[in-house]
């Protein structure tokens, strides 16, 4: 994202009394180098605290102050709230790259464990890319690895005795190998019954859950500031699409694809009620 995108900047050299000009109200920073190169992008409930707590770090790392050295302009974008904060630092750092920021990096697939049907009437476990799932297959658990996910289902299986053939671990003709080892209960020879195999697989799952959408439409999420005024954050089926600012009238527009942090975000926000949302449904 280029630093004219936003709608405050501050040219150094800085002092204490230049930055005062940031104010104390909610949003994301980013600094950039005198070529213009995006360094590090972050987000606060203090917009100004949080800045200048970057220049008046007591004992600053060797990246601190590399990083304060480099800076010679500070640009910010006020939000309404938190949440405005987290969604648009978590979406700048996966489509702008800014060069020190290393917790939220962007992954290009993500994988689930999903559950798929099967000609059989035993429920069968599968990992798969995130981009394969439709709304109809049930999903447990979001990875950014396969790998992970593969290590996530062979856990899951260990544990709760289910059976390698259902999760797609053993593909021989006759007992699963757990079965041989008296860890399977009979499900791929038809000993545990279908109603008992499925629930006890549900219920190792239910925990790793990933939540489907809980609206029949997508909806605008609405924080309000005494200063700022209001931001709707319009989202769908988890994907984070834009804010529009009243009274500015302005639009941060966001492409329409599922990310795995924004999810995370969206959902605390949902179950613990951390932000003071009203939720308003389309159509």
């Amino acid at each position: 994202m280029s630093i004219s995108s936003f709608a405050h900047i501050l040219k150094g050299p800085f002092n204490c009394k230049k930055l005062n000009a940031i104010p104390k109200a909610p949003g994301v920073y980013s600094f950039y180098s005198q070529a213009g190169s995006l360094l590090y992008v972050g987000k606060s409930v203090s917009l100004r605290d949080r800045v200048l707590s970057h220049f008046r770090e007591k004992a600053p790392s060797k990246r601190a102050q590399g990083l304060v050295a480099k800076i010679t302009q500070i640009a910010w974008m006020e939000t309404a709230g938190e949440l405005g904060a987290l969604l648009k630092e978590a979406w700048l750092i996966k489509t702008s790259f800014p060069i020190l920021n290393r917790q939220l990096r962007r992954h290009r697939t993500l994988f689930a464990i999903a559950l798929i049907e099967n000609s059989t009437a035993y429920s069968h476990l599968q990992v798969v890319s995130y981009e394969l799932l439709t709304p109809e297959i049930q999903v447990y658990g979001l990875f950014r690895r396969k790998q992970n996910a593969l290590e996530a289902l062979r856990k899951i299986t260990k544990e709760n005795n289910l059976c390698l053939k259902y999760v797609g671990f053993d593909k021989s003709k006759g007992p699963c190998f757990y079965r041989q080892l008296h860890r399977c209960r009979g499900a791929c020879v038809y000993e545990e019954e279908v109603a008992i195999y499925n629930e006890r697989l549900q219920n190792a799952l239910v925990r790793n859950l990933y939540k489907p959408w809980p609206f029949k439409s997508k909806v605008a999420l609405k924080e309000e500031s005494k200063t700022k005024g209001y931001d709707y954050h319009i989202v769908d089926e988890w994907r984070y699409l834009g804010t529009l600012s009243f009274p500015s009238g302005t639009y941060f527009h966001v492409p329409k694809k599922f990310d795995l942090d924004i999810y995370r975000i969206l959902l605390k926000s949902f179950t613990n009620k951390i932000f003071p949302l009203k939720i308003i449904e389309f159509g």
